[in-house]
């Protein structure tokens, strides 16, 4: 997959077709240059709803003079189009792949780049073709036929996009429509529900207002509502009444639940999208409890709100303007895409079969806690004489091997951001066990999926299928944008693994002369400490006195580029390359320097090997670390958070051309892709396809680096997401006296070298957490 690198001033041609409009835009720098809309409104009209086949045959007859109008219209040509987006979904699966259909046509004949996106994010960005980019954060309420939903906004192109709340029924346009229907008053339901509204009174019925958690939204029993209204009526129906009553408390739930999610989240800014964001009484109810609140509303013109090529243009700048990458060859449509970003590039094989993964989910049973046994001799729910924190560490010292030196705490237990010791001191974790508790200790979901899993096959042979691999690894594979999925254990085993897939890739598919093929790794690299991998490691700790090595490593100093071009040979295969460097203090790399990497391994057709081990799923406030720079790796090595703090689960996860190099025979494990493993990886995945953790550690590690500036005895905070390294100042105390004073303090933290403090706590730690475990960490340091 390319990588854009068109920048701002790009003119973008967006195309939209996920209903019955086909919809075509032209933008360059957020600026609306030509757009033409064509519906097939009155085809549908006379089935009282929109069908799929129908709309996808007036896409195909309208597609073309659709963009030549847009064109025309915006006074270029086909020629000065830079990019092409599209909807990818949601929406009608047939009408979707007519429109991307198009867009592959245009960007091909054209020789320009292609963009999928997603459709309620460009609902979103429709606003900005009339109030300018938004703001840093912001509340998004998209309301439509098929869409209400209540968002967390960052970064458009750049940052997760997070669910505070949605409908869990019908959706509020959906609402309109079936009540039109109801009240006879024909389609679409929306413009004739709320015109018969103007003359009626909205305080006439008081419908029910649902409650469906804080934020959640639900219409149906509304609607029910109505219908039981008008079959009790007697005489001529007051339809005015009813419409403008239905409307009132339709617009009542939408505004006040947006309202309080800003004032909740201490954001100033509304926007309201979508199709219902026409609707009058919605604006000006809006509009009134958004000033009542000292809230900046903003809502496209009504020509924007519904479904329209302009909004997709937009987006697509956006993306273009970031650097987003480009979309694949087999970019498909999904029609129940659910809403992470904006960018969303569906391919066919990633998309999981009906009830795969939510099947798996919906099955989990919820097991019985029981007693307690010992966990020494088993006899009993009570702990007995061996708790006492002395005995329990002699024992680790008489019969362990020293190859660890832990802080002297004996853990116990452990919720959430916190564990308690033997003695019953608790301490809050500021290490998540190097990322492998993200979602915090025991989280009730994965919990339940470990024990449901429990109770039926814990353990089989890959000599065998099994009914959680599939869903687990197709779950990951979409996850990921890629084909394949190779589940292992350790982090280091996914490592091994991806040397031998880069080698033999290189040897069959490169065309490496056997036995010559070199892969560069990076000065300060921590991959694991298998023979292979510590005898490329700078870390004399690691290599020392466990030779000798085989070779076929080139080490350059990390961030350094012009070191990489030069270290690439006719036999180099891969670079190997940790986003965010987490042992060595988490260092993270230039500006600039993930993107040249992967420039780099194009030009020189060499696999780019990202070890995301430590750095991915949510911890750096992305999916991925590479997501930082919209960088798309060959292989993504995961591990640590995929098991949730419960299992060890790793994997390779890459396209098939590099995956299919494994045959029957070639790798394996026993324990890889184990049936307990994967049903707590599919929650870990369907956790993170929200991209609420994303967010949360985005926003969290925004609050951990205004907390840890300014540190005395502090040379330097380095923090990515949820995630810092924290390097003292020489003449002060080492990170191992901070690290051990910190908890008797309360506070659990790690050295890495000497003189570096590695912060890393669950992502459910809260921002009074984070506050207090800096005080902590100050008094430390202080002594």
């Amino acid at each position: 997959m390319e990588h854009g690198a068109l920048g701002r001033g790009a003119v973008v041609l967006g195309i939209e077709s996920s209903c019955d409009e086909t919809g075509v835009g032209l933008v360059a720098d957020g600026k609306l240059l030509g757009e033409c809309t064509a519906t097939s409104m009155d085809r549908h009209a006379r089935f009282g709803g929109i069908v799929p086949e129908v709309a996808a045959r007036a896409h195909l007859e309208s597609m073309v003079p659709a963009v030549r109008t847009a064109l025309e219209r915006s006074g270029l040509d086909k020629s000065d189009v830079d990019a092409v987006a599209v909807t990818a979904g949601p929406g009608l699966s047939t009408a979707l792949t007519v429109g991307i259909a198009a867009a592959k046509a245009y960007a091909l004949a054209l020789g320009v780049p292609l963009i999928g996106v997603h459709h309620l994010a460009g609902h979103v960005a429709a606003d900005t073709l009339d109030h300018g980019p938004l703001p840093e954060r912001s509340v998004g309420l998209v309301v439509s036929g098929g869409h209400t939903s209540l968002l967390m906004l960052g970064d458009l192109a750049r940052d997760p996009i997070v669910h505070l709340g949605d409908t869990a029924d019908d959706a509020a346009g959906e609402a309109f429509d079936k009540v039109a229907r109801l009240l006879g008053l024909g389609y679409p339901g929306g413009p004739a529900l709320s015109k018969a509204a103007l003359d009626g009174d909205p305080a006439a019925i008081r419908f029910p207002r649902a409650v469906v958690g804080k934020y959640g939204f639900s219409f149906s029993g509304l609607k029910s509502a109505v219908a039981r209204w008008v079959e009790a009526a007697a005489g001529p129906l007051p339809v005015a009444d009813i419409a403008a009553s239905f409307q009132e408390a339709v617009c009542d739930v939408l505004t006040a639940k947006a309202v309080a999610a800003c004032t909740d989240h201490g954001v100033d800014t509304l926007v309201i999208a979508g199709g219902v964001a026409a609707n009058r009484r919605l604006r000006d109810l809006a509009e009134a409890r958004c000033a009542e609140h000292g809230i900046t509303l903003r809502v496209p013109a009504p020509r924007l709100c519904t479904d329209n090529g302009a909004m997709i243009a937009a987006v697509g700048s956006m993306l273009v303007a970031a650097g987003a990458p480009w979309a694949p060859p087999d970019l498909a449509a999904d029609s129940s895409a659910p809403l992470t970003a904006a960018l969303l590039h569906p391919r066919p094989a990633q998309r999981l079969q009906p009830g795969s993964k939510d099947s798996t989910r919906n099955h989990i049973r919820n097991a019985s806690n029981g007693n307690r046994a010992c966990a020494y001799c088993g006899s009993s729910n009570e702990r007995e004489s061996m708790n006492r924190s002395s005995d329990l560490t002699a024992l680790e010292d008489r019969f362990g091997a020293h190859n660890y030196h832990p802080l002297p705490v004996v853990l116990a237990e452990g919720e959430g951001a916190w564990v308690t010791d033997t003695e019953g001191n608790r301490y809050l974790d500021w290490l998540a066990a190097y990322s492998a508790v993200n979602f915090g200790h025991r989280h009730p979901r994965l919990v339940a999926a470990a024990k449901a899993q429990l109770d039926r096959l814990t353990l089989a042979s890959r000599a065998f299928h099994t009914d959680t691999l599939g869903p687990f690894l197709s779950g990951l594979a979409e996850l990921c944008g890629k084909d394949a999925v190779m589940p292992m254990n350790t982090g280091a085993e996914a490592v091994e693994t991806a040397i031998k897939a880069a080698r033999k890739w290189g040897y069959t598919r490169k065309g490496v002369p056997d036995g010559k093929a070199r892969i560069v790794v990076f000065d300060g690299n921590f991959h694991g400490r298998t023979t292979t991998i510590v005898g490329f490691s700078s870390d004399p700790g690691s290599y020392e006195g466990f030779g000798p090595y085989d070779g076929g490593f080139d080490a350059v100093p990390y961030g350094d580029i012009e070191a990489l071009n030069a270290a690439i040979g006719p036999d180099t295969v891969a670079v190997l390359i940790e986003p965010v460097q987490g042992e060595a203090g988490v260092v993270v790399p230039p500006a600039g320097y993930l993107r040249a990497v992967r420039e780099t391994c194009d030009a020189n057709d060499v696999l780019m090997i990202a070890d995301e081990i430590q750095s991915g799923l949510a911890r750096t406030g992305h999916t991925f670390a590479c997501d930082r720079e919209h960088v798309v790796p060959d292989l993504y090595l995961l591990g640590k958070a995929l098991g949730g703090g419960i299992v060890p689960i790793s994997a390779v996860v890459a396209d098939r051309e590099v995956m299919d190099v494994f045959t029957p025979g070639t790798h394996g494990s026993t324990f890889g892709g184990n049936p307990l493993a994967a049903a707590v990886a599919t929650e870990v995945v369907a956790m993170l396809a929200t991209g609420e953790w994303q967010a949360r550690a985005l926003e969290l590690g925004k609050h951990l680096e205004g907390a840890l500036t300014g540190l005395e005895g502090v040379d330097e905070v380095r923090v990515c997401g949820l995630w810092a390294g924290v390097d003292l100042a020489e003449g002060g105390p080492s990170a191992r006296e901070v690290c051990e004073r910190a908890a008797r303090l309360g506070l659990l933290c790690k050295e890495t070298h000497d003189r570096t403090v590695r912060i890393a706590p669950p992502l459910v730690i809260t921002p009074e957490e984070i506050d207090r475990g800096v005080a902590i960490l100050k008094r430390a340091i202080a002594g």
